[in-house]
């Protein structure tokens, strides 16, 4: 009876499990036929098939060891018989011959311990009787037929087995969690559904600034749309091509915009999600991948930072990157260029991949993806400021895009994006110069903050700062000054800002001098006027220590050409052209003390001056010379 207790209990639960797996899998089918996002779709199949993969262990676990747990019945009482009351003993068996009596050694020499279980039919309750004899009595024990030599009691055994059930179906238990948690880590080789497999709508007309890389492109969509017609003619489609960049200049979208525009499928990896802590798990990733390229040709894999599991292989590495990036290397080997399938790979260190990645054959062609140029810049804004009520946009963007050199399309989106904040926080309806000229300055100097200083400190910084805008004042080689500021921006407690109004892409000695000199303006004013140096050139030092470091040792602009970093010649060189610099700007700044005077005293008052109003302060043919007009008018405006 106590039997079928178990198995019907544990009837029901395989009844509600059977009964909840049929909801669930109806859950499926509704969920996979409804438009949510795949990637909301792929998070709740993880997380319900491994809720059902607990519950069934759990299951199994409660029925295993329900099963082996000993059978539940009246509670027993326990009676011990001393070797006195053997006489008691042979009457109880006799009275009970169905009893069933074991006899067994009991540890100490010619003693034996009886035991029994006897039911009591008046107080219903089972009575477990041990004895302990000694060989005499034996022989009258053993005369008896329901006695038994040599065994384990019952209540022993079943606790014994009770003990084993509970340890294998702890044991099954874990064994399961870690066979799950193997599960949930092999099942993510190819990602978010959304991630990995994709039809893009991105076209090449969204992509602007790299005209050259997109000449490429239409290239790759052509091998593609028409690869027959190019194995007639004896070519063969380009197994992997690599995008090589800075951040941000729109590698990802190039790659989708081929994809797109080719109507391919696009697979979309980065190379961390190949890099796991399991040895084989990576490269089981990689061939999942392929095949399921393979599936879906044509198709396109994109492998975004590359450089991720393409590293140079070494003995130090360790063994699961071996074999993820040998298993990469053979699956770009095993497909042939009819299969339709093109690889992309995207990094800005090519210097670190493996140079049998490299080879033809694997990575046929390299496509590096500069920084956009004021017309490529000017192309991505027009791209970015669709949609958003810009005043005057011809006219804004260019001279957005004449101020902004060295910014990515990434930048530049942002850019975008940050001025249309402004413009919602401010409370106007369209976006003006002010708010693009508040973006800008945000995303390239860092947002200006509120810090309390003494009156000290700020005459500190107004000379400081008044000390590089000056040397800039002498200065014939760089760009013009864009506006000096002592409100803190970031780390810098106060700025000089250069806005070049054209690209520059050669620097001569004589502009790296120059820009040395200004940089030492800021110490050489404090020296002058306060008898003191402070750290607040600690900045400047390091940014003219690394340009004077690359003059010397990599630009060959020395008295000497040094071929080997840190030798002693080297970095005398170094400190001659450092000490030069620094001597020139105390001279400069001697020369114009009054103009370093008046600078620093417009910035204790207005704590801001544009280039303009430096010019005014400091050329003697100035009609305002020396004055400034009130303060009031917008002071910040985009380079023309």
């Amino acid at each position: 009876m106590l039997w079928h207790g178990h198995f019907k209990s544990e009837i029901n639960m395989l009844r509600e499990l059977i009964l909840a797996t049929i909801i669930f899998a109806a859950a499926f089918l509704l969920l996979f036929n409804t438009k949510l996002p795949a990637r909301w779709k792929y998070l709740v199949l993880q997380t319900v098939t491994g809720g059902l993969l607990i519950w069934l262990l759990a299951v199994a676990w409660v029925a295993f060891s329900g099963l082996l747990a000993p059978a539940a019945g009246p509670k027993p009482v326990h009676a011990t018989l001393e070797q006195t009351r053997v006489l008691s003993l042979l009457q109880l068996m006799h009275k009970h011959p169905r009893a069933t009596f074991y006899v067994a050694p009991a540890g100490q020499p010619q003693t034996f311990e009886v035991k029994g279980e006897v039911a009591d039919r008046n107080t219903n309750l089972t009575v477990i009787v041990t004895a302990y004899i000694d060989a005499a009595d034996m022989a009258a024990m053993l005369a008896l037929t329901n006695v038994q030599v040599g065994l384990v009691h019952p209540s022993k055994a079943r606790t014994a087995i009770s003990t084993v059930g509970y340890l294998t179906a702890y044991g099954a238990f874990i064994i399961g969690l870690v066979c799950l948690m193997v599960y949930v880590q092999s099942s993510a080789a190819t990602g978010f559904r959304s991630r990995v497999f994709q039809k893009p709508d991105v076209r090449l007309a969204n992509v602007a600034g790299i005209e050259e890389a997109k000449a490429e492109a239409m290239e790759v969509v052509q091998f593609l749309k028409n690869s027959k017609k190019l194995r007639a003619l004896g070519g063969q489609l380009p197994r992997g091509i690599l995008f090589v960049g800075s951040p941000g200049t729109g590698k990802t979208m190039l790659a989708k915009a081929i994809a797109a525009e080719a109507n391919a499928s696009f697979f979309n990896m980065s190379g961390s999600d190949f890099v796991e802590l399991y040895a084989g798990v990576g490269a089981r990733r990689v061939r999942k991948l392929f095949k399921k390229a393979m599936r879906h040709r044509p198709a396109l894999i994109f492998i975004d930072e590359i450089d991720a599991i393409g590293g140079k292989r070494n003995d130090s590495q360790h063994e699961e990157h071996r074999q993820t990036i040998n298993a990469l290397l053979v699956a770009m080997d095993g497909f042939k260029d009819k299969t339709g399938i093109v690889v992309i790979g995207a990094t800005n260190r090519v210097d670190d991949l493996d140079p049998a990645l490299l080879r033809p054959g694997r990575f046929d062609r390299k496509v590096y993806l500069a920084k956009p140029d004021t017309s490529g810049r000017l192309a991505i804004l027009k791209v970015h400021a669709k949609g958003k009520p810009i005043v005057a946009p011809e006219a804004s963007l260019l001279a957005l895009a004449i101020s902004t050199f060295g910014m990515t399309g990434a930048d530049l989106a942002n850019l975008l994006n940050e001025a249309a904040i402004t413009a919602v926080i401010r409370g106007v309806s369209e976006i003006s110069t002010s708010e693009l000229t508040y973006a800008r300055d945000k995303v390239m100097y860092g947002r200006s903050r509120t810090m309390v200083e003494n009156l000290t400190e700020r005459r500190i910084i107004a000379r400081h700062e008044a000390g590089h805008a000056v040397i800039h004042f002498t200065c014939k080689h760089l760009p013009p000054l864009y506006q000096v500021s002592i409100l803190p921006r970031n780390q810098s407690l106060g700025s000089n800002m250069l806005l070049p109004k054209e690209d520059a892409h050669i620097q001569s000695k004589e502009l790296l001098m120059e820009q040395l000199c200004m940089l030492m303006g800021g110490r050489a004013a404090e020296s002058l006027c306060f008898d003191t140096i402070t750290n607040g050139a600690a900045g400047d030092m390091s940014v003219a220590r690394d340009i004077t470091n690359a003059m010397v040792c990599e630009w060959g602009m020395g008295t000497e050409m040094y071929y080997e970093p840190k030798q002693p010649a080297a970095e005398a060189e170094i400190n001659r052209i450092l000490k030069e610099v620094l001597s020139r700007a105390i001279e400069l700044l001697r020369e114009r003390s009054t103009g370093v005077e008046r600078i620093e005293q417009a910035l204790l008052e207005r704590e801001m001056l544009t280039g303009e109003e430096v010019r005014l302060l400091l050329e003697p043919q100035s009609p305002q010379h020396g004055q400034l007009p009130e303060a009031g008018a917008e002071k910040i405006a985009l380079a023309a």
